[in-house]
């Protein structure tokens, strides 16, 4: 009876976690609804996509930089398969949104996936100069750790994607 009882149990708790899989596989699609469709795009832009929308939806910090880790492992997968045409101006668009976050670690590693992406992500630029004047005026006004900000990246992101 025990054995039969665990059984049931472990098949019961498997189908919540399906369950609960599903339901944020459902809310990750409708936040991409409108751009991302299962059956006819790149899976990559799909969690593309699916990560830029995390980013801007959780609310702790370290969660969010971890999901802008995410989408710099995608880049970096898109870069080395050839295959950055799977980022679209509405990702870049939604990219450049993200920088106004008040995580500086999440404006660092997006302004290091717009970098990467160079001269396609030319409608970025704005954002990131915006970015970069909001860093420094922080780090005037803060000079505590001043090495310990975006600024380079965001400056190494301008550079990469004007070709300078």
């Amino acid at each position: 009876m025990s054995r039969r009882a665990g059984s049931t149990a472990r098949r019961l708790a498997l189908c919540v976690v399906a369950v609960c899989w599903l339901a944020g596989g459902v809310a990750g699609a409708a936040l991409a609804q409108g751009r991302a469709s299962l059956e006819t795009q790149d899976p990559t832009a799909f969690f593309f996509t699916y990560a830029i929308a995390q980013v801007g939806s959780v609310d702790s910090p370290e969660i969010r930089a971890a999901y802008a880790d995410s989408l710099l492992s995608i880049v970096w997968y898109l870069v080395a398969e050839g295959r950055l045409d799977s980022v679209n101006d509405s990702h870049i668009e939604d990219l450049a949104a993200l920088l106004e976050d008040e995580s500086d670690a999440v404006r660092e590693r997006v302004a290091a996936v717009l970098g990467h992406l160079g001269p396609r992500a030319a409608r970025a630029v704005p954002a990131l100069e915006d970015a970069l004047r909001r860093v420094e005026a922080m780090r005037r006004a803060l000079p505590i750790l001043p090495q310990a900000d975006s600024a380079q990246t965001i400056k190494q992101a301008l550079r990469r994607i004007s070709g300078k």
